[in-house]
């Protein structure tokens, strides 16, 4: 395949992912992200770096994520910025955590499977609050 025709395939491919649904595009990155740290934390013990890389992507998924909630176009209402926001900061702590300790992933799995259904449409996106924070309070 010649570099010209590379670069038409990876701008099509480009192309129809960035004139998807916001939602969808939201979703995909993470469940990306989700799945890498499912099976990095399933794995931590035996390839810890691969563990310490899904951490690092969540965190950088979460912290966009963040940046984009408190940017001034955003059109969430407030409640619901708190709330993610809430959960981003606890995201990083846990990740922080998670690094040191041995606790794992399995939160950061949790409210990103959360997230995601939220963004199908499955649970109400308010419902997703600090109290998804506190049922894993022991693990940050």
């Amino acid at each position: 395949m010649s570099q010209y025709s590379q670069a038409q395939n990876a701008y099509s491919t480009t192309a129809r992912q960035t004139t998807s649904d916001p939602r969808s595009i939201e979703y995909q990155i993470f469940s990306k992200v989700t799945g890498r740290l499912l099976k990095a934390n399933a794995n931590r013990e035996k390839n810890f770096s691969e563990f310490a890389e899904a951490l690092y992507d969540n965190t950088r998924l979460w912290t966009t994520l963040a940046a984009d909630i408190l940017s001034d176009g955003n059109q969430l209402d407030d409640g619901l910025k708190v709330q993610l926001l809430n959960l981003a900061n606890y995201s990083q702590k846990h990740a922080h955590k998670a690094l040191k300790t041995d606790i794992g992933a399995d939160a950061l799995i949790s409210i990103n499977n959360t997230i995601m259904r939220g963004l199908r449409g499955e649970v109400d996106t308010e419902s997703v609050s600090a109290s998804e924070t506190d049922t894993h309070k022991e693990g940050a």
